[in-house]
C-alpha cells in the first residue's frame, strides 16, 4: 500500500476524500454568496448575523471552524445557517413544505 492511499474495505479510497473536499468547499462558496444577499436584505437577529458574516469571511471553512469563531457548537451555527439561507430570495436552499396528510 502506497502511504498516500486510504484503505477501506480493500478498496483505495484516497481520491474521494479529495472529491468530499471539493464538493464540501463548492457548497461553502454557494453558501457564502447566498449569505451575502441574505446580509444585504437585513432585518436579521444579531445571532444570524454572525454566523453569515463568518460564511462569507471564510467560505473555506469547516462548520466546526466557523461554529467556534462565533463561539457556537457546529449544529448551532449549522441550523442557524441552513435557516438563514432558506429565507425567500437567498436562492440557497429551498423551502420545504409540510403537506398534511
Amino acid at each position: 500500500m502506497i502511504p498516500a492511499q486510504r484503505q477501506y474495505g480493500g478498496r483505495d479510497v484516497s481520491g474521494l476524500t479529495a472529491k468530499n473536499r471539493q464538493r464540501t468547499l463548492a457548497a461553502a462558496a454557494r453558501d457564502a454568496e447566498a449569505a451575502k444577499v441574505v446580509l444585504a436584505a437585513g432585518g436579521l437577529s444579531a445571532r444570524y448575523r454572525r454566523v453569515l458574516q463568518a460564511r462569507v469571511a471564510h467560505p473555506e471553512a469547516s462548520m466546526a471552524e466557523l461554529g467556534n469563531m462565533v463561539g457556537m457548537t457546529k449544529d448551532v451555527a449549522s441550523g442557524i445557517l441552513r435557516q438563514a439561507l432558506s429565507k425567500p430570495g437567498s436562492g440557497a436552499y429551498p423551502r420545504r413544505r409540510l403537506v398534511a396528510r
